[in-house]
């Protein structure tokens, strides 16, 4: 066999590992690729759900304090008229 076919076909062989290690590599991101969308989503809708709890607690602390509010609020306006009654 002379050099120059010897070296032909050692980059033939050369070029056919590249093509068959990249073909390897779109395989597996292509494997990845939608796995990886999958978990992104799974995490989000968890995060999203420990937000919604989150923030329906709040929202209930929040409405429990403005009964608070307009439960003095409504005592006090009752205290003004009794001392507005007593007045006259």
């Amino acid at each position: 066999m002379s050099v120059k076919l010897g070296t032909l076909r050692k980059q033939r062989r050369c070029n056919l590992v590249r093509q068959l290690e990249k073909g390897a590599t779109k395989r597996d991101l292509q494997w990845w690729k939608p796995a990886s969308m999958f978990l992104k989503r799974a995490w989000r809708n968890s995060t999203k759900a420990k937000e919604g709890s989150w923030v329906e607690s709040l929202q209930e602390e929040v409405e429990s304090q403005i009964d608070k509010v307009e439960s003095i609020a409504d005592g006090l306006t009752e205290d003004t008229k009794d001392f507005i009654q007593h007045l006259h």
